[in-house]
Parts: C-alpha cells; sequence; structure tokens
C-alpha cells in the first residue's frame, strides 16, 4: 500500500480483509505522537489484528538517532590522509547522518553544545563550532595521544566511535579546489594570492590545525612539538608555531620569505613529529 505525503491533514486509505501493512516515512524535529484509526468500511469486517488495546491507538514515530560514517571523523583542514586521526586541540569534523535537526553556526567562544547537539570526548564535552544533519564540526579537547572513544548525542539517541588520536596531524586549509594556502601576509593583513602575492622579506601567516598540544609563553600558545615548514621544496625558518591568537583549533606559522623562491604556485607543506600535511599553494614574486 502506498500512500501520498501528507501535511497537518487527516489521511484515509484501506487494505483488503484479512490482510493489509502500514508503514510510515516521517519528517519530522523530534519524537512525535500521531494517533492511528482503525475501523472497517463496511459490513462486519473487524479492525485489523495489529494487536491495539482499541480500534484508536497512539503509534511514536521516533526520529533515527545520530549515526557517525565508518572513518567519519577526520581534520576538518585539507584532504584527510591515511590513517585518518586527528590530535589534541585540532579542529575536526564529524560526518554521518542524523546528527543534528537543523544548521547551526555558534560564535566564540564555542559553546559545548548547541541546539540539542553535544560531542563527548571520553567523559569531555568538546567545543562545538557548528552542527548539521550530515556534519559537526568541532575542537578536539586536550588528551593524551591513543585511543578516545567519542559520542555524538541529541534528543533522538546517540552513537559512539573509537578514534586515534596521534601527538601531531598537520593539516593546511585551502582556499579553493586549486589548493590554494589560506595565508596572509602577516604585515598588511592581505590574503596571498596571484594577484596579491608574497615578496622577498616579507613574514608569512600560514593558517592550519593539528599542530597539537602547546605551551603558554608571553599569552601565546607555543606549539610543543616545533613544526618544519618548506616552500617551494626549501626550508624556511619558522617564527612562530601554534594556536592563532584567539581562536580555539585554529593553528598558525609565522615564517620570512628567504631569497630566490619566485612561483604562482610553490607547494607549501608542514612536517611535525614526523607527520607531513596536505599540499598547499602560495604566490612569491
Amino acid at each position: 500500500m502506498i500512500g501520498a505525503n501528507v501535511t497537518n491533514a487527516t489521511p484515509n486509505v484501506s487494505v483488503p480483509a484479512n490482510a493489509g501493512n502500514i508503514a510510515y516515512a516521517e519528517a519530522l524535529s523530534a519524537a512525535q505522537t500521531v494517533q492511528l484509526s482503525i475501523s472497517p468500511l463496511s459490513g462486519s469486517v473487524q479492525p485489523a489484528a495489529v494487536s491495539l488495546a482499541s480500534a484508536t491507538s497512539s503509534v511514536q514515530i521516533v526520529k533515527p538517532g545520530p549515526v557517525i560514517l565508518p572513518r567519519g571523523v577526520i581534520p576538518a583542514a585539507g584532504p584527510a590522509p591515511f590513517p585518518y586521526d586527528v590530535s589534541p586541540g585540532a579542529y575536526v569534523s564529524i560526518y554521518g547522518t542524523n546528527l543534528a535537526s537543523s544548521s547551526q553556526i555558534a560564535s566564540r567562544p564555542y559553546p559545548a553544545q548547541i541546539g540539542d547537539v553535544q560531542v563527548i570526548v571520553g567523559t569531555t564535552l568538546a567545543q562545538i563550532v557548528s552542527v548539521g544533519s550530515g556534519q559537526i564540526n568541532f575542537v578536539y579537547p586536550v588528551v593524551a595521544p591513543g585511543l578516545t572513544q567519542l559520542t555524538v548525542r541529541n534528543a533522538n539517541g546517540q552513537h559512539t566511535v573509537n578514534v586515534r588520536v596521534a601527538p601531531t596531524t598537520p593539516s593546511i586549509f585551502l582556499l579553493d579546489a586549486n589548493g590554494a594556502a589560506a595565508a596572509l601576509n602577516a604585515l598588511s593583513g592581505v590574503v596571498v594570492s596571484t594577484t596579491a602575492p608574497l615578496r622577498t622579506g616579507d613574514f608569512l601567516s600560514l593558517y592550519l590545525t593539528g599542530l597539537g598540544a602547546t605551551s603558554v609563553r608571553d599569552t601565546l600558545e607555543y606549539a610543543t612539538m616545533v613544526p618544519v615548514i618548506t616552500i617551494g621544496g626549501q626550508s624556511v625558518p619558522v617564527t612562530y608555531a601554534g594556536r592563532s591568537p584567539g581562536f580555539a583549533g585554529l593553528d598558525q606559522i609565522n615564517c620570512q620569505i628567504p631569497a630566490g623562491l619566485t612561483g604562482n604556485a610553490l607547494p607549501v607543506v608542514v612536517t611535525s613529529n614526523g607527520r607531513s600535511s596536505n599540499t598547499a599553494f602560495i604566490a612569491i614574486q
């Protein structure tokens, strides 16, 4: 039996005597109750044998709970490289279904709950940046490397998966499908591009996530494990590496552009604790 979509209306359906099935497909924002009335159309046919207390009974329609996809917890920046792990304090995405009933974006400081959605790592509530039905962005708590349990919980249920935490998982944020690095001229604040390239002597601010644990010095959160950055295959001295001030989950590397580097798409790679990032590109004249 196939019915029609119904909104704020009472549908009428009929089934053959002695047999019939009723199935529901719903689009509700939360668990709700509907009324199911069963009565004979004519003659002496009795209400269908569905073990109901009366001809009119309540049917509870429950919206499915959250489901996290396999390998669905990955760094939010750049392509996710094998082995799909994360690191302490990183900006991380969860992919799945029924993760949230609506899309919402939080403002800083990021809360531990958006709507009815929580992300729990072990026993710690994580800071959530945004939620949607298929994706949650959040800041992974600073935990010891190893296997951790992550739970997404909302009003309709919860789902727990194991997530491996590595000391570092450097991942560079990209501005477009061509791999342009999320980078600024540190002094002018202008986004680096082919129309606004860096020049010899300029300071680069590169934005990424996954530098791992930090230690505070002079109000700045320096990366405990100092990364190496290469531009065009050349190692460039790092002047700062750590959290971007005021932005949980966002890391920043500053360095000065040496002489001899030119090109509209020079590859940039960050390596920390033996882990290399995705490749991004910057323009230098």
